[in-house]
């Protein structure tokens, strides 16, 4: 037998607790999904790091060198991100997607920069996938996140149109050492930047995330 709920038969307004319940449950999603994409590049990192020292030579330094410094701006970005889930905001439509588009963007670049799979080295195009990867992640928040600050807005343009430019040009087979570190210095200057607009942002809310229960009548 059907059990139909009387809030539901009669289209009243859904009881109070079940929106909490519903809220806070996106919320613990959100905070978990992004705290285990930074734990399995923390992890990737630490188990790639040992073999790397090891085999280095002075020719694959900077190709080495180039590798772990995606990683950090992987990193680094989400670690940021997950600053953000801990506040106790009510998560926006898109958020949460958002948050399973950047892990799994992510999680592929680190895979194609040899992070996540032993002896199996993709050369050049590691740096493709990274940037592409980067691209995806700017361009979604761009257009996903549009009421945010101006700042937030530029840099994720700039960080969209330099990594597009860099993948194209490294598929295109335009390589040049130049292209890469310059690129990787202003990826880390944006982060820089994204970074401290996102802790000058509006303070955190200590409120709970719902308000209090509504007499239905």
């Amino acid at each position: 037998m059907i059990k139909i709920t009387e809030w539901k038969m009669f289209k009243r307004q859904a009881p109070a607790a079940a929106i909490t319940g519903n809220i806070v449950a996106k919320k613990q999603f959100q905070r978990l999904w992004v705290a285990g994409s930074l734990g399995a590049f923390f992890t990737s990192l630490a188990r790639t790091l040992p073999g790397d020292i090891r085999n280095v030579t002075v020719e694959t330094a900077p190709h080495t060198v180039l590798r772990y410094l995606y990683m950090i701006w992987f990193i680094s970005y989400f670690f940021v991100s997950n600053l953000r889930t801990q506040s106790n905001e009510i998560p926006e439509v898109r958020e949460i997607p958002f948050d399973v588009i950047q892990s799994i963007a992510g999680l592929t670049a680190a895979f194609f920069l040899d992070f996540l799979v032993t002896n199996e080295h993709h050369g050049i195009s590691a740096f493709a996938a990274a940037s592409f990867a980067i691209a995806a992640i700017c361009g979604f928040a761009l257009f996903w996140f549009r009421r945010d600050e101006p700042g937030l807005q530029i840099a994720r343009l700039i960080g969209f149109l330099l990594a597009l430019c860099v993948g194209i040009a490294i598929m295109a087979g335009y390589v040049a050492s130049w292209m890469l570190w310059t690129s990787v210095a202003i990826l880390f200057l944006l982060l820089a930047m994204f970074t401290l607009i996102r802790i000058k942002g509006p303070e955190v809310s200590t409120t709970p995330l719902a308000g209090p229960a509504k007499k239905v009548t």
